[in-house]
């Protein structure tokens, strides 16, 4: 390990630049969701569960995520109690339904405190690279990785929390948001596409399909299925590809999540084009 003196190296920029956006993700989370009253994070719309329900996943998964990043950072390649099962545990949650949104909060508040904590505890310029296991990916990864699975799963919850509570609707993760903070939130969503779809993907391998968010900045990349199973993204299209994804980021994002009922802001649509079927295959991430 390199001990970090005063020389600030690329390594350790990429380290202050994830905290500090993940940080800030933790305070636009806490504050965007305080609208709702303890009521309407019980309430019941279109048959879905309520909004607590949300909220408990996101606690219960946080606190594994704690525990995850601590066996990395300690070099044990273990899973948390519950190996292999992607879902948070039926009985954590049913506990914590019961107890009160603000309760909740504080719990998430600590245990996302926990993260932000770890990521600058070593003293390691390569401390994202360390290897990490996670039981809802298909393959190994990297601390960083899994650092970014908080961040983009934090984003991913509020929005099903927005879908549940149902109008007035709480205001669009996306809405008067930098171009410079969404461009990178879609690159940590893009580094997951690896360990956490492939290899799990049904049907012949093999295609290319290009991912375009065309604003509030363009962002694009190049997601590949190869014939090993994995899916590699990469900077960039050449017009190579049999699919197409594209829209404004909050359209893509909610498609990339696995779709979302709540409207989006106005004119945010998307098109899937070419090859659908490898277009869908390839880039959902709602296994998280």
């Amino acid at each position: 390990m390199r001990v970090l003196g005063r020389e600030t190296t690329a390594e350790k920029r990429e380290i202050e630049l994830l905290h500090r956006v993940y940080g800030r993700g933790v305070d636009r989370f806490m504050r965007l969701v305080s609208a709702l009253s303890e009521e309407r994070w019980k309430r019941v719309v279109g048959g879905q569960r309520p909004p607590q329900h949300a909220l408990a996943r996101l606690v219960v998964a946080s606190s594994n995520g704690s525990e995850l990043a601590r066996a990395a950072l300690a070099g044990r390649a273990r899973l948390v109690p519950g190996d292999g099962d992607p879902t948070p545990d039926e009985t954590s949650l049913s506990d914590l339904v019961s107890e009160s949104p603000e309760a909740l909060l504080n719990k998430l508040r600590s245990e996302t405190g926990e993260h932000l904590g770890l990521l600058l505890s070593v003293a390691d310029d390569d401390v994202l690279r360390i290897p990490a296991r996670v039981p809802s990916w298909n393959r190994d990864g990297t601390l960083g990785q899994l650092f970014n699975q908080f961040y983009v799963q934090l984003v991913a919850s509020y929005q099903d929390i927005r879908d549940r509570a149902g109008p007035p609707w709480l205001q669009h993760w996306f809405q008067a948001w930098m171009p410079e903070v969404v461009h990178d939130l879609f690159a940590r969503a893009v580094s997951l596409v690896d360990p956490l779809i492939a290899p799990s993907i049904d049907g012949p391998v093999g295609g290319r399909v290009c991912l375009e968010v065309t604003h509030p900045v363009r962002s694009v990349w190049t997601l590949s299925l190869e014939q090993t199973g994995r899916v590699l993204a990469q900077p960039g299209c050449d017009g190579g590809q049999s699919g197409r994804i594209s829209g404004k980021a909050p359209a893509v994002f909610d498609f990339l999540m696995g779709g979302r009922d709540a409207p989006r802001p106005p004119g945010s649509g998307m098109a899937v084009d070419g090859d659908k079927a490898l277009a869908r295959r390839i880039a959902v991430f709602d296994t998280m």
